[in-house]
């Protein structure tokens, strides 16, 4: 999908996929590498940059086909849905992420931020529209556990930037399409899709 040349365009130094992860073994056969392993390398390349860092990563197992390593297939098995086995694997895969995530010197002064760009396959209706497939949960997390609670007010993935920088005490200037989450008196969002604003 061209992220290699996206994340030169947006400024990153250094961009890690497939061919930087070198060994096809953990290849899924479609997307790129499985995201056990993936994010694991993840947690050995940001323990070697030096610190404070920023950095973005795209897990793919949670997206259409739905594969799952052969070696969880039975561990992961059944479900309601389609994506029953690759959402499995997914929480599965983000959790061995911040066991080991845990262990490196950044871990305790990192502000996570988990988003998605929009849903999968739902049992529930309301995601099955244009609507309720671009509602998607956003979760800001600090390992002191500092943030808490839950909001319903809506939130625009182009908020993610301004309410990220004001979480970090980002005191300096720059420019966001977005606001910070309690910065804006606005509880809806738009967007354009398929010819339609919404």
């Amino acid at each position: 999908m061209n992220f290699d040349d996206w994340a030169a365009l947006a400024g990153y130094k250094r961009y890690y996929g497939r061919n930087e992860y070198g060994n096809d073994d953990d290849f899924d056969g479609f997307w790129g590498i499985w995201d056990e392993p993936f994010l694991q390398f993840s947690v050995k390349k940001m323990s070697g940059m030096h610190q404070p860092f920023h950095t973005a990563i795209f897990t793919l197992s949670s997206h259409h086909p739905y594969f799952v390593p052969d070696k969880y297939k039975s561990k992961f098995s059944g479900g309601p849905l389609e994506n029953s086995a690759s959402i499995r694997y997914g929480d599965y895969s983000l959790r061995r992420f911040f066991e080991s995530a845990a262990r490196t010197s950044w871990y305790a002064n990192t502000l996570f931020v988990l988003a998605a760009d929009h849903c999968g396959i739902s049992e529930h209706p309301f995601y099955s529209n244009p609507v309720g497939y671009l509602s998607i949960p956003i979760l800001f997390y600090k390992p002191d556990n500092s943030l808490k609670g839950k909001a319903e007010k809506s939130f625009c993935q182009i908020d993610i930037l301004p309410e990220t920088l004001k979480m970090l005490g980002y005191d300096k200037s720059f420019f966001a399409f977005g606001n910070g989450f309690m910065d804006s008196g606005m509880n809806s969002c738009y967007f354009y899709a398929g010819g339609t604003h919404y």
